[in-house]
C-alpha cells in the first residue's frame, strides 16, 4: 500500500469540506470512522482515505472483512495523519483515526460498473413524475424541510433497516453530505438515495401522473406494455400519508396490504391451495405510498400538505386529552414510528 504523508494545504481542504459550499463545488464529502468510511466504498468512489500512524494498516485477522467490498477500480490516495491533523480535520468530538473523501456521485457499486447510486437524484435536480421510471419502490419517504443534520441521518438510517430506498427532500431540508448526517446515517447513504426538488412541483405532476393512470386503467391494464415501455413505466395507484396534529390516528388508518396482491372479496375464507394460487402476486397496476414528514417545528407546510390523500397522527399513551404529554416527538423517532407500523406484517 502506498501512503504518504498529508500535506498543510490537504489538512485545510478536508477541514474545508465542512461547508457545503465547498463540497457542492468539490464535488466531494467526508465521512469519518472505519466502518463508516467502508460502508460508503459500497457506493461512492473513495478519493482519499486518511489514518494516523498508530492505525495497522492491515485488518486484525480476528476480523470479519465486510462482504462485497468493490474492489479498487481507481487507486485512491492514502494519507497519513498525526492525532492532532486527524482532530482538525474532524468534526466529531473524539476522532475515530480515520477519514474518507469520497466523490458525491460516486463510483462502484459492489464491485461493477454500473451508472452511480446516486446518480441524477442529488441536489436539487429537476422534479420527474413519479410513474416516469425514477421511482422504483412501493414506499416512497417525502421530507418537507427537516433542517435538523443528526434527524435526517437518523432517519435515512432508519430507511436503510426497513427497506426504504428513495427518500425525496425539500430544497430546504439539511445536505445529506453533511458531515453530521453522514456520520448519523452509519453508511446507509451508500444504500438509500436521496434527492431534492421543488417538492409541490414534484407533487403536481405526480398528481398528474396519477389522474391519468386512473381515467386510463382499464385500457392499460389489456395492453402489452411491456413491448411498448419499461416495466417501471407501469401505472400505479397513489396514496400520500402526511403526518399532522388532525391528523387520524395511523393504526386506524394504516392498512397496506402487498402491494402487488390482487383483493378479493372472500379475504376472510380460510386459506385453501386454490385461493393461494388466487392469491400469487399479479402483473399490473400497483398501490405507490408516499409518506410526508414535516419540518421540526412547523410540521408539513400548507402548501404541501394539499396533496396529503391519508392524514394520520400517531396517538399518544395514555390519551393525550386526558393526560399531560410532550406536545410532540423528534421527527426521527415519529419516521421511525411510521415505517414500522407501515412494515408490520397483516
Amino acid at each position: 500500500m502506498n501512503m504518504e504523508k498529508i500535506s498543510k494545504a490537504q489538512v485545510k481542504f478536508v477541514r474545508s469540506l465542512q461547508l457545503k459550499k465547498v463540497r457542492d463545488a468539490e464535488g466531494l464529502f467526508v465521512a469519518e470512522g472505519e466502518k463508516c468510511v467502508e460502508e460508503l466504498r459500497r457506493g461512492f468512489e473513495l478519493v482519499y482515505y486518511i489514518q494516523t500512524a498508530e492505525k495497522p494498516t492491515d485488518r486484525p485477522a480476528t476480523e470479519k472483512p465486510l462482504p462485497n467490498l468493490p474492489p479498487k477500480g481507481q487507486e485512491f490516495a492514502t494519507l497519513i495523519a498525526t492525532p492532532a491533523e486527524i482532530e482538525q480535520m474532524s468534526s466529531l468530538k473524539t476522532p475515530q483515526g480515520v477519514i474518507g473523501v469520497f466523490r458525491k456521485n460516486g463510483g462502484l457499486i459492489n464491485g461493477d460498473a454500473a451508472k452511480p447510486l446516486n446518480d441524477g437524484m442529488m441536489n436539487g435536480d429537476a422534479a420527474k413524475p413519479l410513474n416516469g421510471g425514477m421511482m422504483q419502490d412501493d414506499l416512497i419517504l417525502v421530507l418537507d424541510g427537516v433542517q435538523d443534520p443528526g434527524n435526517l441521518g437518523t432517519i435515512i438510517r432508519t430507511c436503510d433497516w426497513f427497506g426504504v430506498h428513495e427518500i425525496v427532500c425539500s430544497k430546504d431540508t439539511a445536505d445529506c453530505y453533511n458531515p453530521k448526517v453522514v456520520q448519523a446515517t452509519m453508511g446507509a447513504l451508500a444504500r438509500v438515495k436521496v434527492r431534492y426538488v421543488d417538492l409541490v412541483e414534484w407533487l403536481v405532476t405526480n398528481e398528474r401522473m396519477n389522474e391519468l393512470t386512473n381515467e386510463r386503467m382499464n385500457e392499460l391494464a389489456n395492453e402489452r406494455l411491456n413491448e411498448l415501455t419499461n416495466e417501471r413505466m407501469m401505472p400505479k395507484k397513489v396514496r400520500i400519508y402526511g403526518t399532522l396534529l388532525d391528523g387520524k390516528n395511523m393504526y386506524e388508518v394504516m392498512r397496506p396490504a402487498s402491494p402487488d396482491r390482487v383483493q378479493t372479496a372472500d379475504a376472510d375464507r380460510p386459506a385453501t391451495p386454490d385461493r393461494q394460487i388466487a392469491e400469487k402476486p399479479q402483473a399490473g397496476p400497483r398501490v405507490q405510498t408516499i409518506i410526508i414528514m414535516g419540518n421540526e417545528g412547523n410540521g408539513i407546510s400548507a402548501e404541501v400538505r394539499k396533496f396529503i390523500t391519508d392524514p394520520i397522527y400517531i396517538p399518544t399513551y395514555p390519551n393525550k386529552e386526558t393526560s399531560d404529554v410532550v406536545e410532540s416527538l423528534n421527527v426521527s423517532i415519529a419516521t421511525a414510528i411510521v415505517l414500522a407500523e407501515f412494515r408490520r406484517p397483516r
